[in-house]
């Protein structure tokens, strides 16, 4: 809203700052999703963004059941991105 920003200028420069409660304390109702568990990771990566078994075991063994840190590495391989799990 308007009237939760103040506009202020310091030095010749804007600077705008939001005063107020964050968006989430304005939320009439939130819940947490809680991390998946080995075995819904593996239907996630295999059956769902289709990576091999080997593959989905290495992204769990690196991100646990995080799911927006599985979405975002099962997009990046599928977009092309390479990935090892062997180092060198």
């Amino acid at each position: 809203m308007i009237d939760d920003l103040f506009l202020r200028i310091n030095c010749n420069h804007f600077v705008f700052c939001l005063i107020g409660r964050s968006s989430i304390t304005r939320a009439s109702s939130f819940f947490e999703i809680s991390d998946l568990s080995e075995e819904e990771v593996m239907i996630y990566l295999t059956e769902k963004r289709h990576l091999s078994k080997e593959v989905a075991k290495d992204l769990h063994a690196l991100f646990g059941g995080r799911i927006k840190s599985l979405q975002n590495a099962a997009s990046k391989l599928q977009s092309g991105l390479t990935f090892s799990s062997k180092s060198n």
